[in-house]
């Protein structure tokens, strides 16, 4: 199953996780910043699971 993490905002993005990295329900694995370095949205996993494409 896979559950995907949208982004909210423009930005670039700070991945905080790799591909096939392990991850809790919680767990913050991005954090979106604007062209001024603002943080705009951070993100996290809304499962248990493995990071994949």
């Amino acid at each position: 199953m896979r559950f995907p993490i949208l982004a909210t905002a423009g930005g670039v993005v700070e991945h905080l996780v790799k591909l096939n990295d392990k991850v809790k329900a919680g767990q913050q694995v991005a954090i979106q910043r604007n062209g001024f370095g603002e943080v705009v949205a951070e993100y996290t996993s809304g499962v248990t699971g493995e990071i994949t494409d």
